[in-house]
């Protein structure tokens, strides 16, 4: 793995904490405000959630935003 792989998958660490009560009210006042975005990635059935995607500001002046997402292991152990 690249070093600037590996230091981007620490700053999503960072950035990205559990989905807590709070962290849900917050993130819906991103999106209203559209300085955010956060979106659940379901199941074809709806039932489960997979993961998670977040598009915040770049920090990078030469981007737009930057894309952080998750998705359970048990996800990616099936492909």
């Amino acid at each position: 793995m690249s070093n600037a792989l590996i230091t981007t998958f620490r700053a999503a660490r960072r950035r990205v904490s559990s989905p807590h009560l709070i962290d849900l009210g917050w993130h819906q006042k991103e999106f209203q405000r559209k300085t955010s975005f956060a979106y659940t990635v379901m199941g074809l059935d709806e039932k489960e959630c997979l993961g998670c995607m977040y598009i915040y500001p770049s920090s990078n002046s030469e981007y737009d935003a930057e894309i952080v997402m998750w998705v359970r292991q048990s996800e990616v152990e099936n492909g």
